[in-house]
């Protein structure tokens, strides 16, 4: 049985859309012949998944490259695709595409256990409301560029050294 590795960096969500072009991998890499792991930043979101065999957190991997030498090895970086950016095609479809894997649809899929279910659902009905969440940040942040106030000199405005 061979060994296929896809590594997911960078923010949880991020890591949700990754469950997209998982079901890619498992297409083109079945059950019966490969063994997916998933080398993910937030590996809490492949739990359950029907499609991994083994989850790994990012920068938790000792002897990793010895368990997995000679794997399949699937990283790529879908938010600097040239048609993801063109606003062409969906930042999932650009990954599908990256990856050389099917593309199935844009949903990504949390699949949680029964455990989880109920307490979700405990929560949902103690408050006889719908839950709303609202996420505020989320994806890449932009740099900040401190720019120096009034009257303040920026640290790398040196001239008085090239006189």
């Amino acid at each position: 049985m061979e060994n296929v590795v896809f590594i997911v960096g960078m923010g949880i969500g991020k890591n949700v859309m990754g469950t997209v072009p998982l079901r890619g991998i498992r297409k083109k890499y079945p059950k019966d012949k490969y063994k997916i792991a998933v080398v993910a930043s937030h590996p809490e979101v492949f739990r359950n998944n029907p499609n991994v065999d083994c989850i790994w957190k990012v920068g938790a991997t000792p002897n990793f490259w010895e368990m997995y030498n000679g794997a399949i090895i699937l990283k790529s970086e879908p938010y600097y695709d040239r048609r993801y950016l063109a606003h062409e095609v969906h930042l999932t479809e650009a990954w599908c595409d990256q990856l050389d894997v099917p593309f199935t649809n844009t949903t990504p899929e949390i699949h949680l256990n029964p455990k989880e279910i109920a307490k979700g659902l405990t929560f949902v009905r103690s408050k006889n409301r719908p839950v709303l969440v609202i996420q505020f940040q989320g994806g890449a942040q932009p740099q900040q560029i401190n720019q120096p106030k009034e009257g303040q000199q920026p640290i790398f405005n040196c001239p008085k050294m090239f006189i």
